[in-house]
Formats: C-alpha cells, structure tokens, sequence
C-alpha cells in the first residue's frame, strides 16, 4: 500500500507538470493540438528519467524481505505508469479542451505567397522573389519566422507567468527584427504581413500555409555535401519533400541581383510525370510576370524525335493567347538529365527555373527524384510543382 501510494504521488507530480506545460505552450500562441504534441515530446525525457532514478533506487530493496513488496510496487506501477499516462493524460486534456477550440484553424480563402524567413542572405533574396510574384498575382504576401523556445522542462506554477514575460519580451525583439529584415527587403514593411511564432520552421510553415489558399512557398536553403538526405538543410528538404504546394526554393550559391525583373523562365518536363500540370503552372506564372517561357525536355540516345513529337503535343493543350502573350519557346536536349536541365537555364539567362517534382514513397529515377541535385546546383531559384499522381 505504502508503494501504491509513494507511486501514484509521482504520477499525479508529473501529470500535473505536463497540464501545465501544455497551458504554457498555449498562452505562447500554439494549438490545442500542437500544444499537446510538443508537450509530450518535450516532458518525456525528464519523466523516463524520473521513473529510471525511482527503479534504480528501488532495486536496493528488492532482496529486503519486510521491503521486498514496496520495492516491486514502486518498479511495476513507474514502468507501467511511464507508458500508459504519458499518453493517456495528453489524450484526455484534449478532449476536455477540444470543445473550446474548436475554431482555431481559420482557413482564408485569399491567395497567399508565404515567405519562410531564418533572416539569412538566401532567404532575403526568396522574399523578394516572393514580393514580386505576390505582386503579380495580387495576393497577400507573408512572412513567417519561426523560433523554438527553449523553455525549462520543469516549470512551477510561480515561474509560468515570469517564463511567459520572457518569451513574449524574446518574440517582441524578434518582430522588430523582422520588420526591419522586411523593410530592406521590399522597402515596406507594411507591403507584407510579418508573424513570429513558437514552433519547429517546418511545422510552423505547413501550419500557416494550411490557413490561407497558398499559392506559393518561398524559403531559401543551405545545400551541403554529405550523403543526399543531409544536402540540404533540414527545414527545406522537409519542405521540399512534404509540400503539396510549390515551393521556390534559393540555395546558396545564388547571389543577390541588382535588380528583380523575372523576364525569362525555364521549365522542364518529362513524360515519366505530370507534364500537364507543371507546364499549366509554368505557363500561368510566365503569364501573370510578363516573362518568356522556354519548355525544355531531355532525350535518351536516338529518341529526339519521339521526345518532339511528345512535347508538341503537351503544349498543344495550352491556350493559344497565353503561348503569344508568354512567347512559349520548345527545346528537346539531349544527354544527362541534370546536366541539359542546368544548362538550358543557364543558355536561356533564367531569372526562374520550374521543374515538376513527385512525393512518392520510393524513388524512380525521374526528374521528381533529382530535386536535389538541380535545387543545389542551379544558378538561379527554383520552383518545384508537386505533381498530381
């Protein structure tokens, strides 16, 4: 009895502290939902080494006679603790809490460009791609900066509202940054709607982009050597891979212009994926910024006339109108895929380069699967389609 009760005191402690964990992630601006999850997250560590000190402790007694009983009390009811409420405490505070937020995801219908800004040389230079995309689409332009917090993992209920005081005084220095980062990006802060929050980039970024009709992700990335899931940073190739809608991405081997005017755009197609698609969103954005657009497919050895043939009949399907008025220019290449891709954007001066890209489960070879590649390795920014399979 003297265990069961020792026991349930430290699960009580502990279910406590993740409540309020989970309140003060609220109060820093998160979902119900979020808010939940990042708690379980953040709690786990110090509660398993909660219940490991209490096992390795009680073990001592284990070979006691008169203790024996408290000993495995205390060891059974923390590992089955451990498992059982770190998942049920959560489970049940959000379906007590559900009910009150119910309407906290507000979808806008308004198109939106959202720029993903860490403050950084190529994220300045995606924003003001951006802006001038949201520009000529007339849509809402965002700009989102995402901090983790690095909070405590054991707050009191005395320390929540001076932790709490610091985390809003952290992201007021943080939006003042920002603005200003806007500012000299575009020359008006008040041009674009800047926002800080509390959360991992790439989540932040999925979050916000769910809340409007998002017509475009832009976000600057920081391509490295190494094995191909490290060649990019973790929040772009997170990004890359999971968005569902295109993302212009700027590695860092691409240097600020002197000035934006996206006058030549290159879009590469291939029969292996959605063609249509890509080229429908090549055409169209060609179409809103004034530009020429040059459609560019690679052929194996001996199949140029194939390949011709093929790309003649996808843009047979364009309107007739928006070939004139974006000057719709066909090139078949042949040779290595990347290698004719990167050089026909760089024959062609390309300002933009748009490429299809598939999220399949497995690679296939296709241009889908060379994202990385031609993202790392491209003189000027990328947009990637998701394909519709």
């Amino acid at each position: 009895m003297i265990g069961f009760i020792a026991g349930a005191g430290i699960v009580v402690r502990n279910s406590i502290i993740l409540v309020d964990f989970v309140e003060l992630r609220m109060k820093h601006g998160m979902s119900l939902v979020d808010a939940v999850v990042d708690a379980g997250a953040v709690r786990f560590r110090p509660m398993l080494l909660t219940a490991a000190a209490v096992i390795v402790g009680s073990a001592v007694m284990l070979f006691d006679p008169i203790f024996q009983g408290l000993a495995i009390s205390l060891m059974a009811g923390e590992v089955a603790s451990l498992l059982l409420s770190r998942m049920a405490v959560p489970v049940l505070f959000y379906l007590s809490e559900r009910k009150k937020h119910a309407g906290e995801l507000v979808v806008s219908s308004e198109p939106t460009i959202l720029a993903a800004a860490d403050q950084g040389p190529q994220s300045l230079i995606a924003l003001k791609f951006a802006n001038a995309i949201a520009r000529a689409f007339g849509a809402a332009l965002k700009v989102l900066h995402a901090r983790e917090a690095e909070l405590p993992t054991y707050v009191t209920a005395s320390k929540m509202d001076e932790v709490d005081r610091e985390e809003r005084r952290a992201d007021d220095a943080e939006a003042a940054k920002l603005d200003e980062f806007v500012k000299f990006a575009i020359g008006d802060e008040t041009a674009a709607r800047s926002m800080i929050v509390d959360g991992s980039p790439a989540d932040s970024i999925f979050d916000e982009a769910a809340r409007a009709n998002t017509l475009l992700i832009a976000l600057g990335t920081h391509g490295r050597g190494g094995l191909e899931k490290l060649r990019f940073g973790s929040v772009a190739e997170t990004v890359l891979r999971e968005s569902r809608v295109p993302v212009l991405t700027v590695n860092s081997s691409i240097e600020m212009p002197e000035s934006l005017d996206i006058r030549r755009i290159v879009c590469a197609i291939e029969p292996d994926g959605d063609a249509a698609g890509t080229l429908r969103y090549a055409v169209g954005l060609a179409e809103k910024l004034g530009s020429r657009l040059t459609v560019v497919s690679i052929a194996a050895d001996g199949k140029d006339g194939e390949i011709r043939e093929w790309i003649s009949s996808v843009c047979a399907n364009i309107d007739e109108s928006a070939k004139q008025q974006c000057e719709l220019e066909q090139i078949v290449r042949s040779g290595d895929v990347i290698g004719q891709v990167l050089a026909e954007a760089d024959d062609a001066n390309a300002d933009l380069l748009v490429i299809g890209v598939s999220h399949d489960l497995f690679a296939d070879g296709s241009l889908g699967a060379r994202t990385t590649e031609i993202v790392n390795r491209a003189h000027c920014p990328v947009i990637t389609v998701p394909n519709a399979k």
